[in-house]
């Protein structure tokens, strides 16, 4: 169950193997270059749920969910250990069920919980900063949000997937609108990803495209 991945400034390519519980490095050419394959709760260990996310920020430290140990970890450009953050429960830095993560210009890191269900950021050494969302359908609520992305205004991209929507954000999480139901997303979406134009990409996991 490959979940998350991402593309670092050098072109190496992390996956996120969540159903194996694992972390790997390629080179561009698909060449396996690293592994970090040890289950457990100990720094550059894994205990997934079978799903969770990555994402890489403007120096190349990789931020990746291990939603069954509660928690993200940091890791820098080679691959070393550097931090975690997170435990279970629902308060500021807490988690529940976090699936989704993304990473600003300046840093900051973004989390979906759709135990929650809410949006956390934190900065890059892992220090709480603010959150936004509760459990609804209204505008800024959510039900199960999943990927996540940011823009280069700083603008987040949020997949409310039982609600079947895209919201947007700006970075204080103000609510800016929704690509509703509708045509788009008569199924459920999931995936978010933006290009340096700022096209919004979605993945629909419930009607395959």
């Amino acid at each position: 169950a490959p979940y998350g991945i991402g593309v670092n400034s050098r072109d190496e390519l992390f996956v996120f193997d969540a159903g194996n519980g694992r972390l790997l490095k390629f080179d561009a050419e698909g060449m396996l270059l690293q592994t970090w394959d040890e289950q457990g709760s100990g720094p550059g260990q894994f205990n997934s749920l079978g799903f969770g996310g990555l994402a890489i920020d403007a120096n190349d430290n990789l931020f990746v969910v291990d939603n069954g140990n509660f928690r993200v970890q940091k890791f820098d450009s080679d691959g070393n250990f550097v931090t975690a953050w997170g435990s279970e429960g629902e308060e500021d830095g807490q988690f529940v069920r976090a699936i989704g993560i993304a990473v600003d210009e300046a840093g900051n890191v973004y989390v979906t919980d759709d135990g929650r269900p809410v949006v956390q950021v934190f900065d890059n050494d892992g220090n709480f900063l603010r959150l936004w969302g509760s459990a609804g359908s209204g505008e800024g609520k959510f039900r199960h949000p999943t990927g996540i992305a940011v823009d280069q205004d700083g603008n987040v991209y949020v997949a409310d997937y039982e609600n079947k929507r895209l919201q947007k954000f700006d970075a204080d999480g103000n609510f800016l609108l929704s690509w509703e139901t509708g045509g788009q997303f008569r199924g459920t979406p999931e995936g978010v990803g933006i290009d340096a134009n700022g096209r919004v990409y979605v993945t629909d996991y419930a009607r395959g495209r």
